[in-house]
């Protein structure tokens, strides 16, 4: 597993300041299984993790209780491998940087804490999201086509770290999107998870980092996910 935590900061001017920050995460597991010998075999190698996470934020201070700020989030994977559910070889189309979500959004946000040891900042505002996707008309030749769903709505975003002691770290991130708007919505009249779209997105990313050594750092990362669309139960 492969992964890497970037952020870069700067204030423009007096009442304008820039945060960055690019995660990447990109993983595969190799295992063994025992054939009908009784003799040990490596299997092909799965894929575990796979991420692409950019958010570019931009805020106004004003000196009042509130900041203006205006967002851009980029997010996808390096690679979606697509099986084929009707050739019995299972034929894989190579899907990169697929699906991606754009998200763009303003509002307004507020520094509750910022110290040597804590910062909270939290956000709330109006948000306009593009879902594309590559959909595979065909496996021999290969082709493809590029799907494309915008929703609307309201999404709230909350960054905390807390340093403990210098050597422990925690950060952690909360988005929650509300959509009120579906270009889909139409096509998605009669079955049951027609207003599914409706529900409230939810994803909590926690990081636990302790430095062990002068050049070593331990990590846990883990990631509460809920997308009633994709799931009826939260994903972890």
């Amino acid at each position: 597993t492969l992964i890497g935590n970037l952020k870069a900061e700067k204030a423009l001017s007096p009442k304008f300041h820039s945060r960055n920050t690019l995660n990447l995460n990109y993983g595969m597991t190799h295992s063994q299984q025992l054939d009908n010998s009784g003799k040990h075999y490596w299997l092909a190698p799965v894929k575990s993790s796979d991420r692409i996470l950019f958010e570019s934020v931009l805020r106004m201070t004003l000196g009042i209780v509130v900041d203006p700020y205006a967002a851009l989030t980029f997010e996808s994977q390096f690679y979606n491998p697509y099986d084929d559910p009707d050739d019995s070889i299972s034929t894989k189309v190579k899907l990169y940087i697929d699906p991606m979500l754009l998200n763009e959004s303003a509002g307004v946000g507020r520094t509750f804490v910022k110290n040597d040891r804590a910062e909270l900042i939290s956000r709330v505002g109006l948000s306009l999201r593009q879902h594309i996707s590559k959909d595979v008309l065909s496996v021999e030749p290969e082709s493809t086509d590029v799907s494309i769903r915008t929703d609307g709505g309201l999404e709230w975003v909350t960054d905390y770290s807390q340093t403990f002691g210098g050597a422990l770290k925690y950060v952690g991130k909360l988005r929650v999107f509300e959509a009120l708007y579906n270009s889909k919505a139409d096509g998605l009249k009669g079955p049951p998870q027609e207003d599914y779209w409706k529900t409230v997105d939810m994803a909590w990313e926690n990081t636990l980092s302790a430095s062990v050594a002068m050049y070593v750092q331990v990590s846990l990362f883990a990631e509460l996910l809920y997308d009633k669309e994709l799931d009826l139960r939260g994903r972890f």
